[in-house]
């Protein structure tokens, strides 16, 4: 409920809500909206899992998130990125672009981030960047390279 909301965001946890599992096991959506009003800095996951959500569809999760945990696209990138990375204990080196990090990037085919809760499913990958070398390239592994070659 509401206080319970109230006292993780005090506490300064990261909730990682787990909207593919809710579709599968037609469990009740999570209240996102409380958690962000109330301060919380929340993260999204697959929970790639057979008896609980067996997909590894980032996309369709972020897309959950805009459309039944009522999420801002804007909401649900950071979700899946910077509070993703604070909840692993990771943000030291992982969920931002900036000097000096690691560059992990996804390139979407997309002419917006917007988009990405519209294309529910769809995989939009263009491009993977995994420690700054080129791993998919029109949504196809590729042999490792840097993208300058």
């Amino acid at each position: 409920g509401r206080a319970g909301i109230r006292a993780i965001a005090r506490a300064g946890v990261i909730p990682v809500l787990l909207p593919g599992s809710c579709l599968f096991l037609k469990l009740e959506w999570p209240d996102a909206r409380g958690m962000i009003e109330a301060g919380c800095a929340i993260a999204l996951a697959t929970d790639f899992n057979p008896g609980s959500s067996p997909t590894d569809n980032l996309q369709l999760v972020a897309s959950l998130g805009c459309t039944q945990l009522g999420m801002t696209p804007e909401e649900v990138i950071c979700a899946i990125t910077t509070n993703a990375a604070w909840a692993a204990g990771l943000e030291a080196t992982q969920g931002r672009i900036a000097k000096g990090r690691p560059a992990n990037l996804l390139v979407l085919d997309a002419p917006s981030y917007i988009h990405l809760p519209y294309r529910m499913g769809s995989n939009l990958t263009h491009m993977v960047i995994a420690g700054g070398k080129i791993v998919v390239e029109r949504g196809r592994r590729v042999g490792v390279r840097t993208p300058s070659s």
